[in-house]
Order: C-alpha cells, then sequence, then structure tokens
C-alpha cells in the first residue's frame, strides 16, 4: 500500500470515529451542516466516506459536535 493510500485510509478510519461520537451525541447531519457553516451534500459526502473534508472543514464538524482536536487525536489518534 502507497503512503496515499495509507493517509485516506487513516483518514477514513478517523471520520468513522467522529460518525461514532456524532451518533452518540444524537447530532444530525445536517445540524452539523449549519452549525459548522458548511453545505449539507458536502458534510453527507464526508460522513459517508465519499469525499475527505478540508482541515478547516473537519474543525467545523469537530466544533459541531463539541469535539477537541487534540482530544480526539489523543485518544483515536494511534
Amino acid at each position: 500500500m502507497s503512503q496515499n493510500e495509507l493517509n485516506i485510509q487513516a483518514a477514513k478510519d478517523v471520520m468513522l470515529v467522529v460518525e461514532q461520537l456524532r451518533k452518540r451525541k444524537g447530532i444530525s447531519k445536517n445540524k452539523i451542516a449549519k452549525v459548522a457553516g458548511l453545505t449539507q451534500p458536502n458534510v453527507w459526502k464526508n460522513f459517508n466516506l465519499e469525499a475527505m473534508p478540508t482541515l478547516t472543514s473537519f474543525c467545523g464538524i469537530l466544533d459541531a459536535i463539541d469535539v477537541d482536536l487534540a482530544d480526539l487525536l489523543k485518544r483515536h489518534g494511534g
């Protein structure tokens, strides 16, 4: 597996963790889009792993579900 493929898989793994946190907190994808200032289609694509969010979008998603990036990486970053 190439480094790029490993990076993509790691990003998908992190989004799966974020999806679990979103569901646990009962926050809809539509609410995330609204709070984060993102479009609903992009948020849906991010959570369905059809597209990876930019770092800015990712941080907006984390803010919308009240998750700290440093804490997320500490707990789930390996």
